[in-house]
């Protein structure tokens, strides 16, 4: 398995990359009308992601992760109340919340760090 230093650097790219693209092109991935929701998220997604990056060699490698752990829940939630309504793609965005909920977990609740 991954370390915690590992997960959590990996996960702090991946969202600096799509806090990124989302702030870059709102309308790509999102609806014409929720520009400023995506951009929100896309804030979001940075500052997790950049501060993951910032402590994942550190000390606090366990605190960002559990940060992800708190937004990933959250982003289950959503998702199955989504899916539930019948939001197209729901389902997808459901999956890949709740992998990135179980890494960042494992990492949150890992003992090593390195």
């Amino acid at each position: 398995m991954p370390t915690r230093t590992q997960v959590v650097t990996a996960f702090g790219l991946m969202r600096v990359g799509i806090g990124a693209a989302m702030f870059v092109a709102p309308r790509a991935l999102g609806r014409n009308d929720e520009v400023l929701m995506t951009r929100s998220f896309a804030v979001r997604e940075l500052v997790i992601g950049v501060g993951g990056l910032r402590g994942a060699r550190t000390d606090q490698a366990q605190t960002w992760a559990t940060l992800g752990v708190l937004t990933d829940a959250m982003d289950c939630l959503a998702a199955t109340i989504a899916v539930r309504k019948g939001v197209p793609f729901a389902g997808a965005t459901l999956a890949m919340a709740a992998a990135g909920l179980a890494f960042e977990a494992y990492a949150a609740a890992s003992s090593t760090g390195r």
